[in-house]
């Protein structure tokens, strides 16, 4: 189980430098008005939809990967927990900062990720909510890092540096 943490914080680490890159780029976009939204050239839509792919994916990441080896190392079954429930676990045993700020970080991901609105203000709406989660979506993994460092729960976890937002 060791291993499959360590390559999932490793991975989740990438995909998060990935994200901090995708985010920088788009920022000078940002926040963006729905009048904005047709007017978008080719390569800055193309910009916004790697940054999408990659908060969606950083977030699964986390929830489906490094909640599932944590609860694991730290010998909790979580078989039949739903995902609210791993949150509060998380929380529960510091891993994350607050349950509740994760669960509604799922529901934005649930709706960029299965709800695709014609409606030029709701896609600006869920631009901009996923834009201003970004940092806190970096600082989550971030603080799973650290805690599983500290924690020693990986033996041989090589250290893995926060990352910044640019």
């Amino acid at each position: 189980m060791n291993a499959i943490v360590a390559e999932s914080l490793a991975s989740a680490h990438n995909l998060g430098a990935r994200l901090a890159w995708s985010y920088g780029r788009i920022s000078p976009l940002f926040p963006v008005r729905p009048e904005a939204i047709a007017g978008l050239n080719e390569e800055a839509v193309e910009r916004i939809d790697a940054f999408l792919f990659r908060f969606n994916s950083l977030f699964s990441m986390i929830q489906d990967h490094l909640f599932k080896g944590i609860a694991a190392l730290e010998m909790e079954d979580i078989s039949d927990k739903s995902n609210k429930d791993k949150s509060n676990l998380m929380e529960k045993l510091g891993a994350i900062q607050s349950a509740t700020g994760f669960t509604t970080m799922a529901e934005l991901r649930n709706k960029l990720a299965h709800h695709y609105p014609f409606e030029a203000k709701k896609q600006a709406e869920r631009l901009n909510a996923a834009w201003q989660r970004c940092p806190e979506l970096i600082a989550i993994l971030n603080g799973l890092i650290a805690y599983v460092a500290a924690k020693k729960l990986v033996a041989g976890l090589l250290p893995l540096p926060a990352i910044p937002l640019k």
